[in-house]
């Protein structure tokens, strides 16, 4: 039985808690501590929108330009996700695009303007809560809220943090305008303020070009005589905004305790705002941009599957990574990751949403307030996403939803129509929700144990990797990085086999990850299997022809079958890449002492060892180099100390032997052979026969 009453107070609360609750909801202790919790309750508030529609009104569905755009878009996104390599790897940007589908479509049929009063004030509230934790943040306080980057308040992310509240700050400042007490319009303005000081504050240069192209909306709407007349006798309280902003501007941002530091040249407000036209001041969208521009070439239609880009992404970069130690996980640009991910036609219709639904709320301006500040949230929110990712994330995304729901409803109330297949649809979303909440809940789980084996192999606790590991695939592949780290620790104690195992069912999943193809070939090499080793190196070098860890692997491989000469230039070439690590010029320091350049040698490893210092494979080198310069000393005290710092190696305890053996010291060189014998992992290794024939040749 239809109960309007009833529905317009449900849509009321739940585009309320969509802007209010999840913004506010995270767990500690998981991988994906704010993603996920924002998820569920996503999930929630949409199964609760899809009872209520059943329980009050089976038949009705709301018939307008917008609903159905916005639909085709979802049928074309899970197209992509169904059509994909990997669709276990889009289920949760699934669930997400499904919770906001289904709030959208529920706000669109049951709210009245009188509801939008109430969502805007809650909003308000909300954004100047997140507001005032993240400026606490920002001078040293609320360190117990777990975060990537400082000040993110309880959003995870200084730039997410950012995005919710540039995106609500329309909805503050209306609450502002139309207060009528001094108090009110005194709490109001002063609410507006910490929203700008806190946007500010998180150095979120995207938010702030969000934030001016909403200034900019009420600008023109202003000069197009779309705004009512504009009452000056809120001087007062824009000059408590402002000496709230001032004051909150001499707050100093400090270094981030946790997570990724702040960028240095955004640590001073001015530099920070001309760091964007800066070389450099992208931060790599613009070459993120351009790859993805030919990911999208190469699969216009469908595109590579829905929470696919970060997998695809490495087969059309060919090394540029942004970072040389990781490649990007998105392109930083939600327009673009919508048509690289599900293809033209997807994006076409988003922004036909975007389209019908400003155009719509454009022609209701005049006399409705409410109406402008949701156009400006909803171009701040959009504007914001083409320079980050929040799309993504629920509580920066759902602001455009609740938005567009606004303007869709201000121009023109929508006409519902009746649908006989309606009750089969909504049980079917019901049950679909459920199954999204429950996925959701095991990928909380599931993140829980990714996250203490992260933790474990930086311990080298190798036991506890592969419990946690084996305790995360047993919920579900939700990150193909377990199988890397599970491959790691089987190979550290010894498990070579199940190690190689791990690694080729991690590239089945991630097929492009550099990772998995170097613990391969690393793995193939340890076998004998120098071919197949070959191979692996070779493909992780045409993904990445820039990173030297994999022209270290190449040139040790060409150095351990005799081929010199190749072996000089791969190492040479990897000395030159940002990713290599110091182990390289002990590796070229020992090529150039095989090929009888012991100049170059000790000078290799001793630029290694100015590099650093506690570097047992470059202590080793050095010592080797120095050996065969015939000074004697110098090797004994460089394996020395490598074996001070790691006893266990035994080619520093083998070359110790050798220099004992050297010097007559016989006693010694016998304790160092029986050491190599007793620390040796490999029995196939050809030393271990030549020490038990020295330890035999030495006896007395």
């Amino acid at each position: 039985m239809l109960d309007k009453g009833r529905l317009t107070a449900w849509g009321t609360w739940l585009g309320a808690a969509a802007l209010t609750v999840v913004p506010l909801v995270h767990v500690d202790g998981i991988n994906r501590f704010v993603l996920l919790p924002q998820a569920a309750v996503l999930q929630v508030l949409a199964i609760c929108g899809l009872l209520v529609w059943l329980r009050y009104d089976r038949q009705s569905f709301p018939a307008h330009p917008v609903a159905s755009a916005a639909l085709l878009f979802w049928l074309v996104v899970v197209l992509s996700a169904l059509l994909s390599d990997r669709p276990t790897l889009s289920l949760l940007p699934l669930a997400v695009e499904s919770g906001y589908l289904i709030l959208f479509l529920f706000l669109l049929a049951y709210l009245v303007p009188a509801s939008f009063e109430t969502i805007a004030r809650a909003a308000a509230v909300c954004a100047v809560i997140v507001s005032i934790v993240g400026i606490s943040q920002a001078a040293g306080a609320f360190t117990f809220i777990p975060s990537s980057a400082q000040p993110s308040s309880t959003l995870g992310h200084r730039n997410l943090a950012a995005a919710y509240v540039i995106s609500i700050l329309p909805y503050v400042a209306v609450e502002a305008v139309r207060s009528k007490s001094w108090r009110d319009r005194l709490i109001g303005w002063g609410g507006v303020g910490l929203c700008v000081a806190f946007v500010i504050a998180t150095r979120s240069r995207a938010a702030w070009i969000g934030g001016l192209t909403g200034a900019s909306i009420v600008a023109l709407a202003y000069f197009r005589g779309k705004m009512g007349p504009v009452r000056w006798s809120h001087g007062a309280g824009i000059l408590v905004a402002s000496l709230v902003v001032a004051v909150s501007l001499r707050v100093d941002v400090r270094p981030s305790s946790s997570g990724e530091a702040m960028w240095h040249e955004k640590t001073d407000l001015l530099e920070a705002a001309r760091s964007v036209a800066d070389e450099g001041g992208d931060k790599g969208r613009l070459q993120l941009w351009e790859r993805t521009l030919e990911m999208i070439q190469n699969q216009p239609i469908i595109g590579v599957g829905l929470g696919q880009w970060r997998v695809a992404y490495p087969a059309v970069a060919k090394g540029h990574m942004i970072d040389s130690r990781a490649a990007p996980i998105r392109p930083h640009n939600d327009l673009l990751s919508i048509w690289a991910e599900s293809g033209t036609v997807a994006a076409a219709l988003i922004l036909l949403v975007l389209f019908r639904g400003f155009r719509a709320g454009w022609a209701a301006l005049p006399g409705h307030p409410v109406a402008l500040a949701a156009l400006c949230s909803v171009a701040a929110a959009v504007v914001t996403g083409g320079f980050g990712f929040s799309r993504e994330f629920p509580a920066t995304w759902l602001p455009v939803w609740v938005g567009l729901a606004i303007l869709s409803i201000h121009g023109s109330q929508p006409q519902v129509r009746s649908y006989r297949y309606l009750p089969g649809a909504l049980t079917f979303g019901v049950l679909f929700g459920i199954l999204c909440f429950l996925f959701v809940l095991r990928g909380i789980r599931f993140d829980e144990h990714h996250l203490l084996a992260r933790e474990a192999i930086v311990r080298e606790d190798w036991s506890t990797v592969l419990n946690e590991a084996d305790k995360a695939l047993a919920l579900g592949t939700f990150s193909e990085e377990l199988f890397l780290l599970r491959g790691r620790a089987n190979e550290a104690i010894g498990r070579f086999d199940v190690s190689l195992g791990d690694y080729e069912t991690g590239l089945k999943w991630a097929p492009y990850e550099i990772g998995l193809w170097t613990g391969l070939g690393n793995r193939l090499r340890a076998r004998g299997d120098a071919a197949g080793a070959l191979d692996a190196f070779r493909t992780a070098e045409q993904i990445d022809p820039f990173d030297g860890r994999i022209h270290n692997n190449l040139g040790t491989l060409h150095a351990a079958s005799g081929r010199l000469d190749s072996a000089t230039i791969w190492l040479t070439k990897a000395i030159g890449s940002k990713s290599s690590t110091v182990d390289v010029y002990g590796n070229l320091s020992a090529v150039y002492r095989r090929t009888g350049d012991i100049d170059k040698a000790l000078e290799t490893a001793r630029i290694g060892h100015a590099k650093d210092s506690t570097h047992v494979g470059v202590l080793n080198a050095l010592g080797s180099a120095s050996l065969a310069s015939k000074d004697v000393e110098a090797a004994l005290t460089a394996f020395r100390r490598a074996l001070a710092i790691d006893s266990t190696v035994v080619e520093a305890r083998f070359n110790l032997a050798r220099v004992h053996e050297m010097m007559g010291s016989i006693d010694s060189a016998q304790s160092a052979y029986r050491k190599v014998l007793e620390h040796s992992r490999n029995s196939n290794d050809p030393r271990l026969r030549y020490v038990r024939r020295r330890i035999e040749a030495i006896s007395p």
